[in-house]
């Protein structure tokens, strides 16, 4: 509780000691805008007695040409009194703003037209104005528009500024989608706090949503594990779970809908040549700011944020998955923006002058940035060349927010998106950097284990000393680890770590990269130990899972996946007698293995009577023909001695599904039950699918699952 505590703090005081002014869109959709807009485009479609070529701009008559500019003015008065009488011509006089900036992209010089410049125009329109000017064949005096024609450009106006308007809120939606999915996790997860979760969890249409649609693998029987999508290696993959599915398919449907619906339509076509280019205009803007609306939601589910997860009990990887998914259809939106105007410009016939401009340049340069982001995030290459993935991916996120900017400039809007997005990612990478800090960077032991020579063995101890005396990482949590040697320094990977108290201790299984590095130089190392700095980034991970108000307590634990689940035995067994009735189900190729956590395991010798300890060994320990083959099988003959008289040991595979109905028929029906589980892909796949199906067959049990496997 005191880490989320204090991350809290942490962001309200640098939020508060940060003066930071967004940048901020303007409403589009009133009526002095529209009134402005439509006055000025409808005049400037007339003909006047001006050269429009010595003050090049779309806007330069009504600008430049005085009795243009005295039409325009009065026009806009009858407009917005025609909408909304005033007595003191508040609505006219804010009118001003809106000619200052559009008269600017034609001369700088315009930005400075004085209300008493703005007054004399219209003055001067209504004592020489005429009008009927329609055989008049090039106008050179000031003219009245009826009020038919104002009201209809003006609708035609607030048909594309409402769109505007409406696409940031229909974004904003987006974003309060992911707020309210969390309020419900958050309801639920803290519902272990106060018992509540006994009299949910024995509900049986609750049971029945969570065994149905919650815990199991979405269509598939893989969520840990990767699979080929249509069977290409290129397109290796995670599929998420039902839980996640259900919130991604829910998100999707939201973006279509309000990708779809609310559309003014023009009947008269007046700002755009024809129905094609204005539908087109419209679905343009509508996906390109639902497009940028999502950029805070991307980068909040990558920061490494123990606090909501402690809030809401979601765990990181499900936090990726949102990241992809709604990064997914951030580029999809991002496509139809950039098709949708494509085809306007073409049905408009603006398309060549539409491609000398700077914006339309970074659009192009911003949807070809996202394009290579986009395959470099590919599955096959995060799980073959990860650091290449990931640092390729900050380069690549950065440019393409550069892009995203310039293209936006010209607009006057959308950009706090970008500077919001910019702010999290900024504060998190300083958040990470002061984490590294508090465990500040001792000197760890490396030990290599695989005594045997066998390389199926292979693995290393590490024993981290803890200086600040102040952190502590709980059972089941995570720290991302820094080998602070030249060549490495800058890579990290995530392990489960057991703290004792004045150190922490981790076993790892070298495979490529990083950790077969750091594993060939304990071997050239003397004796077969290294001493190294390390940096330790965290703890993150589950540290309010309250398994002690639990009757029940089954940890399912396999290979690699044995800290958590040995950790939870341990500590939960220094606790009263009253505490939950402990199971740990250890399932591992050899002894081997277990001789890396040796004391740990022998410590539970002491609390026999509180844990009941079952090891699967599903393969015959290998004896190199070596000369210390006699060493090797001295050391395990003596380890199994030692586990035998406190654990149950089987030479065979565990039937998962066998053991969860045993533990559950075992218990009387009011008893809670939590189910923990880490190990293989496989393994895990395989236990979530089974506790669905007893939290279906069981609907009036208590029966929790808590999935400690992480993987991204």
């Amino acid at each position: 509780m005191r880490k989320p505590l204090l991350l809290l703090t942490w962001w309200i005081s640098l939020a508060s000691a940060v003066s930071i002014k967004l940048p901020s869109t303007e409403k589009r959709d009133h009526l002095e805008y529209n009134a402005v807009l439509a006055c000025a485009s409808y005049i400037n479609t007339l003909e006047w007695s001006f050269d429009s070529s010595l003050s090049p701009g779309f806007y330069s008559t009504v600008c430049s040409y005085p009795p243009a500019f005295d039409t325009w003015s009065l026009c806009t008065f009858n407009s917005l009194t025609d909408h909304a009488p005033s007595t003191d011509n508040t609505s006219f006089e804010g009118s001003l703003g809106y000619v200052r900036n559009t008269c600017s992209f034609v001369d700088g010089k315009f930005i400075n037209i004085s209300l008493e410049q703005y007054y004399f125009s219209l003055n001067n329109a209504s004592l020489h104005a005429i009008g009927d000017y329609s055989s008049v064949e090039h106008l050179s005096t000031s003219i009245r528009v009826d009020c038919k024609t104002r009201n209809k450009w003006i609708r035609a106006f607030h048909a594309h500024a409402y769109n505007l308007d409406v696409s940031s809120v229909y974004g904003t939606y987006l974003s309060y989608y992911f707020v309210a999915v969390g309020v419900i996790a958050m309801f639920f997860h803290m519902s272990h706090y106060n018992g509540l979760n006994r009299a949910l969890f024995r509900s049986r249409f609750i049971n029945y949503i969570r065994g149905h649609f919650v815990l199991p693998t979405f269509l598939i029987d893989k969520h840990a594990n990767h699979f080929k999508f249509m069977d290409l290696e290129v397109f290796t993959g995670l599929m998420p779970s039902s839980l996640e599915s259900w919130i991604i398919i829910g998100y999707s449907l939201a973006n279509v809908i309000f990708l779809s619906i609310d559309y003014i339509i023009d009947p008269y076509n007046l700002i755009f040549q024809n129905r094609l280019s204005q539908f087109t205009r419209l679905v343009a803007d509508r996906s390109g700011i639902l497009a940028f609306t999502q950029f805070p939601l991307i980068i909040i589910f990558t920061a490494r944020n123990s606090f909501l997860e402690f809030l809401t009990g979601l765990k990181f990887n499900s936090f990726i998955s949102f990241h992809k998914w709604i990064g997914r259809i951030m580029v999809l939106n991002a496509t139809v923006h950039s098709l949708s105007y494509s085809l306007f410009a073409l049905a408009s016939h603006s398309f060549t002058a539409s491609n000398k401009q700077l914006y339309w340049k970074f659009g192009i340069a911003a949807i070809t940035t996202l394009s290579v982001l986009l395959i470099l995030s590919l599955g096959l290459v995060r799980k073959t060349h990860y650091e290449f993935f990931l640092y390729t991916h900050i380069v690549l996120a950065i440019l393409f927010f550069y892009c995203c900017w310039k293209h936006v400039k010209i607009f006057n809007g959308w950009k706090e998106w970008i500077v919001i997005s910019l702010i999290i990612w900024g504060f998190e990478k300083v958040f990470r950097i002061w984490n590294i800090l508090q465990f500040r960077f001792p000197k760890a032991t490396l030990i290599n284990l695989n005594t045997s020579k066998n390389p199926h063995d292979e693995m290393f101890k590490v024993i981290i000393p803890k200086h600040n005396h102040n952190w502590h990482s709980k059972p089941g949590q995570y720290c991302f680890i820094y080998f602070l040697h030249p060549l490495v320094f800058w890579q990290c990977h995530p392990f489960t770590i057991i703290d004792e108290g004045d150190k922490c201790v981790l076993v790892i299984k070298p495979k490529n990269g990083l950790t077969r590095f750091i594993y060939n130089r304990i071997l050239q190392s003397l004796n077969g130990k290294l001493q190294l700095r390390v940096a330790i980034e965290g703890p993150y991970g589950p540290s309010n899972h309250k398994l002690d108000r639990f009757d029940h307590l089954l940890l399912l634990s396999g290979g690699s996946g044995l800290p958590g689940p040995l950790d939870h035995a341990i500590k939960l067994s220094r606790g009263p007698d009253k505490s939950a009735n402990i199971n740990l189900i250890i399932a591992i190729k050899n002894l081997a293995f277990l001789s890396g956590y040796n004391s740990e395991i022998l410590e539970l010798k002491e609390n026999r009577s509180r844990v009941n300890v079952q090891i699967y060994l599903t393969q015959k320990t290998a004896v190199m023909k070596k000369a210390d083959a006699r060493d090797q099988l001295t050391n395990v003959n003596d380890l199994m001695a030692e586990l035998t008289s406190f654990a149950q040991i089987e030479h065979t595979r565990p039937n998962f599904n066998e053991v969860i109905d045993k533990t559950i028929r075992k218990s009387i029906p009011r008893d809670s039950l939590a189910i923990v589980c880490c190990g293989p892909p496989v393994l895990v796949d395989d236990v979530r699918n089974n506790v669905s199906r007893k939290i279906i067959d069981y609907p009036e049990r208590v029966i929790e699952y808590f999935e400690e496997y992480q993987c991204w």
